[in-house]
Parts: structure tokens; sequence; C-alpha cells
């Protein structure tokens, strides 16, 4: 009996970052500056007055914080948000969002 292989797709992943690292860089520096992603907040109503917590620190957490994302609680992001960004904020305010 013959043993199925799976499709294994080789990618040269040094050929893949010198062609498109350049194209890679511009688009997360024009799809998650600062000033995009607070108009965002701003849009969508996750930011509907001035408050300290903005839309780009609230993504930048959520996407680099170090902890692992399935575990995280409301204390872990605060914190990391008043480590990082100097925004002290209670986790009530960051749940009522």
């Amino acid at each position: 009996m013959q043993t199925k292989q799976k499709n294994k797709l080789k990618i040269d992943t040094q050929l893949f970052v010198d062609q498109y690292s350049n194209d890679i860089s511009y688009l997360i520096e024009e799809c998650f500056s600062a000033d995009v992603l607070d108009q965002l907040a701003n849009k969508t109503g996750f930011v509907f007055r001035c408050r300290k917590l903005t839309g780009s620190g609230f993504i930048n957490t959520l996407m680099f914080s170090g902890y692992s994302k399935m575990k995280t609680s409301l204390p872990d992001y605060t914190g990391d948000l008043a480590k990082n960004f100097g925004i002290a904020i209670s986790r009530e305010s960051l749940a009522a969002g």
C-alpha cells in the first residue's frame, strides 16, 4: 500500500524577503501608522471622546504584547499599556471600551 504524501510547497524564505520586504514594510507603515489607527478608532466608535487609550495604543498592545493571547487577562493588558505607553487605566475602563 502506498502512503500518501502531503503536497509541500517549498518557499525560499530569503528570496521572498528579498523580493517583498520593501512592499511589506510600506504596507505596514501605511496601514498601521498611529494616525491611521487612531482615525479608524474614531470612525468605528471605539474612541468617541478624548481619552487616555488611543486606537494605536490598543492595537499595539493586542498585537505586540509578549503575553500568550489565549491566556491574557485585562490586568495583563492594562499593565502592558502602562509600561509601554504610559497609559494608566483600570481593567474596567478597558472592558468598557
